[in-house]
């Protein structure tokens, strides 16, 4: 087949497989990764696009849209995604790698990884979900549970010193913010520097 994007050059590493749908029906799913696709909005951004589009297939038969092209992932590295199935769970990895410019990783003598691993399936409005396989709690050592807390306007909260490896669980009540923005400040050095990743309620997305 043909991406309907006629900046797209080939269509990497497909993967077809069937999901149980909130209705008890079968619906199959088509992944495979758009190269050279063109940014559209705030799709698209990043060069190596992969996703999927959701129909339905029978043996012999041609496989039938339901869908269009939708993003796996809008970060710049999860390319390449392929599946199994696991005692009846779908289970998904990518391929994380920078595909341009100088890669750090290429002066050691390597490019890139797998991803976590991620469970695939339909959530109840029919769209495809993924999330981390319950598996990783596993690698958990310590937790640390803060209490709830408000902060003012430009007011700050330190939740982790001098951590290497953590992984931060993050509730926001958006019923009881006015904020434009609200998010964690990550990798923070005694220069200023750090790293974002923030919601922001006027454009409703979440950016690093």
């Amino acid at each position: 087949d043909e991406d309907p994007d006629p900046t797209v050059f080939m269509l990497e590493c497909p993967d077809f497989f069937p999901l149980a749908a909130p209705d008890a029906s079968t619906k199959w799913v088509l992944c495979c990764s758009a190269m050279g696709s063109s940014a559209k909005g705030y799709m698209n951004r990043n060069d190596h696009n992969a996703g999927y589009i959701i129909g339905t297939w029978n043996p012999g038969e041609a496989f039938r849209p339901e869908t269009a092209f939708r993003p796996l992932d809008c970060g710049a590295n999860y390319y390449a995604p392929q599946s199994f199935e696991v005692n009846g769970r779908r289970i998904m990895y990518g391929w994380m790698s920078p595909f341009s410019g100088n890669a750090p990783m290429q002066s050691d003598g390597w490019c890139g990884q797998l991803t976590l691993a991620r469970e695939v399936f339909l959530g109840e409005d029919g769209d495809m979900y993924t999330s981390p396989v319950p598996e990783v709690d596993c690698l958990r050592i310590n937790a640390v549970s803060h209490s709830n807390r408000s902060l003012e306007p430009n007011e700050e909260s330190l939740i982790a010193e001098d951590a290497e490896a953590v992984e931060i669980e993050l509730n926001i009540n958006l019923k009881r913010t006015t904020a434009e923005r609200a998010g964690l400040k990550v990798h923070a050095t005694s220069d200023g520097s750090y790293t974002y990743v923030a919601l922001d309620m006027q454009t409703g997305t979440v950016f690093i």
